[in-house]
């Protein structure tokens, strides 16, 4: 049976390879790997609010205090994050949005499902619509892989907040060292919620079709580990092999 990408369209019949969770196809056109057939929004709507009942953080957003200071750190170094509006899409349990709160960060928060169990006094919003248009930044670590309409969902940010905003995105890459080694056992691919996984080729081919401005983030390396260890893992991702794929889409040509 043949299926159609949902990040190009184009027909995808190759499977990659399949688990326990589901059948990984791999598209041919624009890199996309795959779950085939997609669950339906009303299944994955009961994957997150059963997940976050019991607070599962395959699915609701496992990251440490010391990570999400990690990844702010980052952040900076591309973004004067002091002078902009953020929007930390898809919260998860609010350690990021509690980050950007204890350094004084202008921020707003999309989760559509649960609350926050690290700051009780954050409010979500929890539908794309009461977004606010202030907002100029768009944060997305390990959220785009569980949307079954990525690209539907880029082009709602860019048309609710205007040609200028900045859309950073940080996702499981199925061609680093450890997706290529483990092949079927690789743990991302082992999280029912995790759908589509986008390469840099990937990134490419979306911003070829939304007509927007594509910019590749650099090595990160890891948070908390030794200078050999690191080294290795930065010379990795110069690669295409660490475990990230990161990119950000603007319609600004200027930048």
């Amino acid at each position: 049976m043949i299926f159609c990408c949902r990040v190009c369209k184009s027909n995808i019949d190759q499977i990659k390879f399949k688990n326990n969770i589901a059948n990984f196809h791999l598209c041919k056109n624009c890199d996309a790997l795959q779950v085939v057939p997609f669950p339906s929004e009303q299944e994955l709507s009961k994957l997150y609010k059963d997940s976050w009942k019991a607070l599962k953080s395959a699915e609701t957003g496992g990251v440490s205090e010391k990570l999400a200071s990690f990844y702010i750190n980052k952040l900076n170094n591309i973004f004067d994050l002091n002078n902009l509006i953020l929007l930390d899409f898809g919260a998860g349990q609010g350690r990021l949005c509690f980050e950007f709160k204890k350094r004084g960060f202008h921020f707003y928060a999309y989760e559509p499902f649960g609350n926050s169990v690290v700051d009780q006094q954050q409010s979500y919003i929890r539908s794309m619509h009461e977004i606010p248009t202030e907002c100029d930044t768009v944060i997305m670590f390990d959220v785009i892989e569980h949307l079954s309409s990525p690209i539907e969902v880029i082009t709602t940010l860019f048309d609710q907040l205007g040609p200028n905003v900045k859309i950073f995105i940080s996702t499981p890459n199925p061609k680093s060292l450890n997706a290529i080694l483990r092949g079927a056992k690789w743990r991302e691919a082992n999280k029912v919620g995790h759908i589509i996984f986008f390469t840099r080729k990937t990134s490419k081919i979306i911003a070829s079709r939304l007509g927007c401005e594509l910019i590749e983030v650099g090595p990160w390396g890891l948070a908390n580990r030794n200078f050999v260890i690191n080294a290795f893992y930065r010379l990795l991702e110069i690669v295409g092999l660490g475990g990230a794929t990161r990119f950000i889409l603007t319609n600004r040509k200027d930048i």
